[in-house]
């Protein structure tokens, strides 16, 4: 049986960071229109301070703010102009406001724009965001055909480009009588011939835009894109397939999954995290068995785990106990440690786990370094831990990739030792378009 949303709620106040930390994202990766998670983040950084309240705060972004919570996250800037021991967490707490509301924002827009920590980037971000919300439909959709039209013979977009097309797309999501049918009809198009044409950028908005809209429709469109497996895509695939969520959504994903392409089920396998039904935990713990890539009973294991659910239990701890260890595995056993916590279920290894975890940074980084070269198709990162740079990862209106491109299951670039999908990777998350 799962927890309910309740009980989930109050584990964002529970004495152990990494429950906090689990529970936080509980809400936010499945975009969680409760504007009741904040003030519990907020209790809980009052409680324990910043630095020891959440091992990150990629989460603010996703919550939804209230004129209460806005006034704290002005205050908390306004604070930190002072403060230069949190100076870092500067830039979540500006995505907490540059993604709530356009309204609230609006009321409060002058106290934002004046502060020494907001600079022009940033307040020309707010300024488009609340005159966007303020477009009619029809001016909306001319705007994205004469983006669409303009970049068509476009490889690239500039990072400022990609930041409008979030908004633009965001502001469309407040009119579905006017979008839902035609982005459903526009989705279902097959053009053979992407090069100079405006579906070239009118597609990655349409599938964006989907989630906005939570159009049940296009399900399976976005379901079939998924399996196409193009990155430029996939993630805003999975981020409307999100938004839309319930159990028809994870009966499309779990049909087809064992003949699927290894991509698709190592991609597929994350929404079952994140869309929170009793089928989502029915469907990830059915597919583990008979599984065939670690890393993808890894993240089934994980996903079903992570929804909190007593029945989940046992089958992590077999596939952990059962298994050499490896980062993956150690992600699994360390999403098993805050389940059980929360759940309240006794684990004989508890003790033993929980000592091996005070060491999983430099396992995993000797881990990574003897790698060397591995078979994609593994799931593992080419390369030795340390060609990395070192220098944190701060939320951006797009993910700008440098080469060597990271794997989800790589090493976070951040130097925390943790892999990308658990550490900065958790940024993607309402962002994605056009990576």
């Amino acid at each position: 049986m799962r927890l309910t949303p309740h009980q989930i709620k109050q584990g964002i106040l529970h004495p152990k960071q990494d429950v906090r930390d689990a529970c936080a994202y509980y809400f936010a990766d499945a975009f969680s229109p409760d504007p009741g998670i904040m003030p519990l983040v907020i209790q809980a950084i009052e409680t324990h301070g910043w630095a020891d309240a959440f091992g990150m705060y990629s989460f603010l972004g996703n919550l939804v703010q209230t004129e209460q919570t806005v006034r704290w996250t002005i205050d908390q800037l306004e604070r930190r102009h002072d403060n230069e021991e949190e100076a870092s967490l500067t830039p979540w707490l500006l995505d907490a406001l540059n993604n709530a509301d356009p309204a609230l924002i609006q009321a409060h827009k002058d106290r934002i724009i004046g502060l020494d920590l907001v600079d022009e980037a940033v307040r020309e971000a707010i300024e488009e965001r609340i005159l966007l919300h303020g477009f009619t439909p029809e001016t909306l959709w001319q705007e994205l055909e004469e983006f669409c039209d303009h970049n068509k013979n476009e490889d690239y977009l500039t990072d400022e480009d990609i930041a409008f097309a979030h908004r633009l797309v965001e502001a469309m999501g407040g009119h579905p009588s006017v979008f839902n049918e035609k982005t459903h009809d526009l989705l279902a198009q097959q053009i053979d011939d992407y090069s100079d044409h405006p579906m070239k950028w009118m597609e990655p908005c349409l599938v964006r835009l989907a989630g906005e809209l939570r159009r049940k429709e296009t399900t399976p469109l976005l379901i079939k894109k998924l399996h196409e497996d193009d990155e430029t895509l996939n993630p805003d695939c999975v981020r409307s397939l999100v938004k839309i969520g319930g159990d028809e959504v994870v009966d499309a994903v779990a049909e087809g999954f064992r003949e699927a392409e290894w991509g698709f089920r190592l991609t597929a396998s994350g929404l079952f995290e994140k869309i929170h039904t009793d089928r989502s935990v029915g469907h990830a713990l059915g597919l583990l068995h008979g599984e065939e890539k670690l890393v993808i009973r890894c993240r089934l294991a994980e996903s079903a785990l992570l929804n909190f659910a007593d029945e989940t239990i046992e089958p992590a701890r077999q596939l952990v106990v059962n298994t050499d260890l490896d980062p993956d595995v150690i992600e699994v056993r360390n999403a098993l440690l805050v389940a059980s916590e929360l759940l309240g279920v006794e684990l004989p290894e508890r003790e033993q786990w929980e000592e091996d975890a005070k060491h999983d940074v430099e396992f995993r980084k000797k881990w990574y370094a003897s790698l060397g070269g591995a078979d994609e198709e593994d799931g593992h990162w080419e390369g030795d831990y340390e060609d990395y740079d070192e220098e944190p990862i701060l939320p951006m209106d797009t993910v700008v990739r440098e080469e060597p491109k990271v794997g989800r299951n790589a090493p976070c670039p951040c130097g925390s030792g943790k892999k990308y999908k658990k550490c900065c990777m958790r940024k993607q998350n309402g962002v994605g378009l056009f990576e």
